[in-house]
């Protein structure tokens, strides 16, 4: 009797623990995911793939498109703007030098990629002194992205007025050697951010070092395209 009682017990009591552990040991609710599917798998590449092309072929349009416009310069261009002129005045009997301010027309037709020749009007006036230079010579260009730089080499005949007393004129040799930067705006129009000329005169049988500063629009015609070079759509 006293040896049932025990396993009685021990039964009860092994019983009570398997109770006990099962209610403190949660469940764990497993999340379930779909099974894999390989056309869904490929679609996702075929996406984002799609996207990596797009974007490189985007970027690579523009780099092209960019160094196409580079190989290209106008055939024929014709500036126009304001020009100031520092003028070595004190050559000619002034204290100080003057500042003159006027314009500057400059037609120029390009013979070849990177070679053409221009010519240079330009007018610079003050209250006492005006000058007037007319010069043509050789250019040299240098596109670069959407700018072109270019350098002259420009001789010819430089006027020039003295308000003094009675007013006395002459005229003399001038060289103008300079160059700029052209930036573009549209196939047919350029501005010109800058041009900077040295401008050297012999009025009045002394020697004048001068200064010349212009800014302006710039006129285009047709495009000579570098050799080896295969015309775009973008091209003009």
């Amino acid at each position: 009797m006293g040896l049932e009682l025990v396993r009685r017990g021990c039964f009860t009591a092994g019983y009570s623990i398997q109770v006990v552990d099962t209610q403190e040991i949660p469940k764990l609710r497993m999340k379930k995911h779909p099974p894999l599917n390989a056309n869904g798998v490929c679609a996702a590449l075929r996406h984002a793939g799609c996207k990596t092309i797009s974007l490189v072929i985007f970027l690579s349009s523009m780099v092209l498109s960019h160094f196409a416009m580079a190989q290209e310069i106008p055939r024929a261009q014709l500036f126009g703007g304001y020009s100031y002129t520092r003028f070595d005045s004190p050559t000619l009997g002034f204290a100080n030098p003057s500042n003159l301010s006027g314009f500057n027309i400059s037609p120029a037709f390009n013979l070849a990629y990177g070679f053409g020749v221009k010519a240079e009007l330009t007018g610079q006036y003050g209250s006492k002194l005006n000058v007037r230079d007319v010069t043509v010579g050789p250019q040299f260009l240098y596109p670069r992205g959407r700018a072109l730089f270019f350098a002259h080499a420009l001789f010819g005949d430089s006027r020039s007025f003295v308000r003094v007393g009675t007013g006395e004129g002459d005229t003399a040799r001038a060289i103008v050697l300079g160059g700029g930067v052209d930036l573009d705006v549209s196939p047919r129009f350029a501005f010109r951010a800058v041009q900077v000329d040295y401008v050297r005169t012999t009025l009045f049988s002394t020697t004048q070092n001068n200064v010349r500063i212009s800014t302006g629009l710039v006129y285009r015609w047709h495009t000579i395209r570098r050799r080896g070079h295969k015309p775009t759509l973008s091209s003009p």
